[in-house]
């Protein structure tokens, strides 16, 4: 099937509206409710990545449009991803994470997105580092408003749950992916480090199914 797995739900304006979405390979099992831009809540071009960054090549501007038309489209089952989005460059990595430092903190699908495609290409120090950060930030508390509980509840639903913490939940799937792969990266000793920080982060990150899932990969890949 490629690199994701069917999900679906879009929730707009309050309006239940259910149509295919997708999440990565080895990800959350589990459907998911994701939120997309109204007119009352964010622009719609300021939920996915800019235009393509002048310090890339023209081939890695292609990919990165490639990219942004997936978010436009909603289509993160599109082929693409795994034919053009594989083995990008340190450079489009370190451009990628600028984007997600600067997307608003409900493009939940965006996000992680991005952290999913760094996770499942990860090369380098700086890759672990951004993805150590993923689990330093808050918890979405609701899908139209991160900093709001939904309802007043405290607590969002499983379900919700899911699909706002996606950046945190995708990184741990995407590396435990990685891991069984035979990825050589997690041989090195830096890496192990980082990975064992990385690890106890998420296990303490306030969203009990991230914890769990961390306690989990801790459990069973010890570093």
């Amino acid at each position: 099937m490629g690199a994701l797995l069917v999900y679906k739900a879009w929730s707009v304006l309050g309006h239940k509206k259910e149509v295919a979405v997708h999440m990565p390979t080895a990800s959350i099992p589990v459907t998911a409710t994701l939120i997309t831009a109204t007119t009352n809540t964010i622009d719609p071009e300021k939920k996915i990545i800019s235009a393509p960054p002048a310090t890339l090549t023209v081939d890695e501007q292609k990919k990165w449009s490639t990219l942004r038309d997936i978010m436009k489209s909603k289509n993160d089952n599109d082929s693409r991803l795994d034919k053009d989005l594989y083995n990008l460059s340190l450079l489009f990595h370190a451009e990628l994470v600028k984007q997600y430092q600067n997307l608003p903190m409900e493009s939940r699908n965006e996000r992680g997105l991005i952290a999913f495609l760094i996770a499942r290409d990860a090369k380098d120090s700086q890759d672990f580092e951004f993805l150590k950060s993923v689990y330093q930030e808050s918890p979405c508390l609701s899908l139209d408003d991160c900093n709001t509980p939904s309802h007043g509840d405290p607590h969002l639903s499983g379900v919700d749950q899911t699909s706002a913490n996606y950046p945190q939940l995708a990184t741990l799937y995407q590396l435990e992916r990685q891991i069984n792969s035979g990825n050589l990266i997690f041989q090195d000793s830096n890496v192990k480090d980082q990975m064992r920080q990385l690890l106890a982060n998420a296990a303490q990150f306030p969203v009990p199914m991230v914890a769990k899932k961390a306690e989990s990969l801790r459990a069973s890949h010890p570093f």
